[in-house]
């Protein structure tokens, strides 16, 4: 059924390769994994989900949706922990799995709600060649009661934002789980980038050759607070000390 719309003209390779890291999220990852098998494209799309040595049953559940869905489903499961080996060790072990022209983003804590999100975005960047990154925006919601806390919407309409809007807003401008960029960008990845290999710095990255095509549709929820993400982290002085040594370092 996914895969009856897709037109031939695309070929057999994925046009876009949605990138989903999780560790421990046994409680979400099937609302993530669900919302990525319900879209609807009219080309080729793989689903490359990377399990960091989750000590839960997060492994289990993605290896019985890889078993349903063998064609769209690409399942990296790490024995040992890759995150924890700083760098940008994990980047390149899930980068390398990408066959996609397009990467779309979305943690396994995260999930859209949109079937219609990545088409979307899609045909908004084919239409702007000279851009390689796009954002839109994103509901918050309560980890844990589901309460809705606002949005993640730096602008009111759609538009393009320039790098400097980018770099002045911060990791929180836009939601990490509505970044849709062209994979050529991998090909040069700058020296901040190797320093801070986070969402905020793929921001810049992606807008540096044209800015930042924002859409002002609601089409994903990010969920906070969750146990043992940055969200939860933040008040934690040892990580936002860490943090705040590497971003001396990429600047």
């Amino acid at each position: 059924e996914i895969m009856e719309n897709w037109d031939s003209k695309y070929g057999k390779l994925p046009v876009v390769s949605i990138k989903c890291l999780t560790y421990n999220h046994e409680n979400y990852i099937k609302d993530a994994i669900d919302s990525f098998v319900c879209q609807k494209t009219t080309f080729p799309f793989e689903i490359v989900v990377h399990d960091d040595a989750s000590t839960d049953a997060t492994a289990n559940i993605i290896t019985q949706y890889q078993k349903e869905y063998p064609k769209i489903i690409n399942a990296v499961m790490e024995k040992e922990n890759q995150y924890s080996k700083g760098g940008d060790v994990l980047e390149k072990i899930v980068n390398s799995n990408l066959r996609g022209r397009y990467i779309a983003i979305c943690e396994g804590d995260d999930y859209w709600t949109d079937d219609n999100k990545m088409q979307y975005q899609f045909e908004m960047m084919e239409r702007h060649p000279d851009i390689d990154i796009c954002a839109h925006c994103v509901r918050k919601i309560n980890a844990n009661s589901g309460r809705v806390l606002g949005y993640i919407a730096p602008r009111n309409h759609d538009m393009v934002i320039p790098i400097e809007s980018v770099i002045e807003g911060g990791g929180g401008f836009v939601g990490t789980n509505s970044l849709f960029y062209r994979k050529r960008i991998l090909e040069n990845i700058p020296a901040f980038r190797k320093v801070l290999p986070i969402d905020y710095s793929l921001q810049v990255h992606g807008a540096m050759r044209g800015g930042m095509l924002y859409l002002s549709k609601c089409m994903s929820d990010y969920r906070f607070m969750v146990k043992n993400s940055w969200s939860a982290n933040y008040d934690n002085e040892d990580v936002v000390n860490k943090m705040d040594i590497r971003w001396k370092k990429m600047t």
